[in-house]
C-alpha cells in the first residue's frame, strides 16, 4: 500500500473541514492500534493537501495532524524531526490568527510550545527552551481553559528548571512562586500535582541557599498537598525528594538522631523503588544514616548500615548510584580503621578501587582517590611500609593529570603522608 492509497479526494458533498477531520480520526486510530507508519502518512498527507488553504476552520485540523505527527516522532526519539513539526504547528496556528481564548486551537499551541521547549531542552539548546516556554506563559497566562492552565505550570517549572541549570537560584524561586499561586486552591488532579513539583522545587533551593527554616515550610506543605493528591501523577519522586531533603535539614540543623531516623524511613519506604533517581536517593540515605550512627558512637551499626548500602545497589552501573556506593565503602574503611581493624578497612578500600576506578564521575573518583589514600594509610598501621609506599604510587599514577580540585587536595595529603612515613 502506497501512501496514496490513505486519501481519497472528497467528492463534491464532503466539505474539507469534514474530510481533514475523518482523517485525523483516521490516523489516531491506525496509531492507537501501533500501525505508527501508515498514521505518520495520513498526518503528512493532511498538511499538504489542506495546509495551505486560507479557510481559519481548518487550521486546527492541519494543526492537530501537524502535533500527533510530532508527539509520534518523539515517542520514536527523533528528535529534530519532532520538534519541526511541533515548530510548523505552532507557525501554521500564528498564520492563521487562531485566537487565544478558543478553547482547542490553545490547546494544541499551547502544547506544541511546550513539547518545543522539552526537545529544545533534550537538544541542549537551553535559551531557546527558555523562549518557547517563556512564549506559551506569555500567550495563555490568564486562559481558563483547565488542559491549557496546566500546559502554563508545566512551562513555568521546565523554565525554572533550565534557568536553575545556569545557575541563577533566585529567578527559578520567583517562577515556582507564581505556580504555587496560580494551583494551591485547584482541585484538578494535575495541578495539584504541578503544586506538588514547584513545593519540592521551592523547598530543594532554598535548601541550597542555605534557607533551612523556609525550605522545611515548603516541604511540609508538600507533603500535606501530598496526602490529597493523587498518586497516579507521576509523584514518587517527589515524594522521596521531600522526605529526604527534610532529613537533610535535620541532620544540618544538628538533630542527628531525628535525621537518622528520617534517612532510615526514606530507605524503608522507597525500597523497592524502579526508577535510578530514587534509587539514588535511597543509597544515598542510607549512607547518610550510616555516618550518623557513627558520629553518634554506634560504629558497628554504622558498618552494617554501609554493607546494607554495598548489598543493595553494589550491582548498579547508573552513575547516579555508583556515586554514592562508591563513597559508603570508603566511608566504611574509615569507621573499620578508627577502630583499628585495619586488615578489613584494606579489603574495603581495595573493593572501592576495584569497583570504581574505571567510572567517569568526578565524585566517584575522589572516593576512590580517598580510598587509595586510606589504603595506605591502613596498610602503614599494620607496619606493612612497603606495601603501603606502592599504593601511594598507584595514587599518584592514576590521578596525577586528574585537574580536579578535590583529586589535588587528595594527592597533596599523600605527598605529606609519604613525608611522614620519611621522618
Amino acid at each position: 500500500m502506497t501512501s496514496r492509497d490513505f486519501i481519497d479526494p472528497p467528492s463534491p458533498e464532503t466539505r474539507p473541514i469534514e474530510h481533514a477531520r475523518a482523517l485525523n480520526q483516521q490516523a489516531k486510530a491506525l496509531s492507537d492500534q501501533g500501525r505508527t507508519q501508515e498514521a505518520l502518512r495520513i498526518w503528512e498527507q493532511i498538511v499538504d493537501v489542506y495546509g495551505e488553504q486560507t479557510d481559519p476552520a481548518l487550521a486546527p485540523e492541519v494543526a492537530a495532524a501537524l502535533v500527533a505527527k510530532g508527539t509520534a516522532l518523539e515517542r520514536s526519539d527523533q528528535v529534530d524531526e519532532a520538534l519541526e513539526a511541533f515548530r510548523a504547528a505552532r507557525r501554521h496556528l500564528s498564520r492563521q490568527e487562531v485566537r487565544d481564548n478558543s478553547d482547542w486551537p490553545s490547546q494544541l499551541l499551547a502544547f506544541a510550545l511546550l513539547r518545543e521547549g522539552f526537545l529544545l531542552g533534550r537538544l541542549s539548546r537551553a535559551e531557546e527552551a527558555i523562549v518557547a516556554y517563556e512564549e506559551l506563559v506569555s500567550r495563555f497566562r490568564d486562559h481558563i481553559d483547565p488542559t491549557v492552565s496546566q500546559y502554563v505550570s508545566d512551562a513555568l517549572l521546565s523554565e525554572a528548571y533550565w534557568v536553575a541549570i545556569a545557575g541563577d537560584y533566585e529567578r527559578p524561586m520567583a517562577l515556582y512562586h507564581k505556580v504555587i499561586k496560580r494551583t494551591r486552591d485547584s482541585s484538578c488532579p494535575r495541578e495539584r500535582a504541578a503544586l506538588v513539583r514547584a513545593l519540592v522545587n521551592s523547598g530543594s533551593t532554598l535548601k541550597l541557599l542555605g534557607r533551612y527554616d523556609e525550605a522545611m515550610l515548603s516541604f511540609d506543605e508538600a507533603l500535606e498537598t501530598l496526602k490529597v493528591t493523587a498518586t497516579d501523577h507521576g509523584l514518587e519522586d517527589e515524594l522521596s525528594a521531600t522526605l529526604f531533603n527534610r532529613a537533610v535539614i535535620l541532620k544540618e540543623w544538628g538533630r542527628r538522631s531525628e535525621a537518622a531516623a528520617a534517612f532510615h524511613d526514606v530507605a524503608e519506604q522507597f525500597a523497592s523503588a524502579r526508577d535510578v533517581e530514587i534509587q539514588s536517593r535511597v543509597v544515598w540515605a542510607i549512607s547518610s544514616e550510616a555516618s550518623l550512627l557513627d558520629e553518634m558512637d554506634d560504629p558497628e551499626a554504622a558498618i552494617l548500615r554501609f554493607d546494607d548500602a554495598v548489598d543493595l545497589f553494589g550491582s548498579s552501573t547508573d552513575p547516579r548510584v555508583e556515586i554514592h556506593v562508591a563513597w559508603a565503602l570508603t566511608n566504611k574503611g574509615v569507621v573499620l580503621s578508627e577502630l583499628s581493624r585495619h586488615d578489613e578497612a584494606v579489603t574495603t578500600f581495595s573493593d572501592c578501587v576495584l569497583r570504581y576506578a574505571h567510572v567517569d564521575n568526578a565524585s566517584t573518583l575522589e572516593a576512590v582517590a580517598r580510598a587509595l589514600l586510606y589504603k595506605a594509610m591502613a596498610l602503614d598501621e599494620l607496619g606493612l611500609e612497603s606495601a603501603a609506599n606502592d599504593v601511594c604510587q598507584e595514587l599518584k599514577e592514576r590521578f596525577a593529570g586528574n585537574p580536579q580540585p578535590a583529586i589535588r587536595t587528595v594527592l597533596d595529603e599523600a605527598r605529606d603522608f609519604r613525608r611522614r612515613q620519611s621522618d
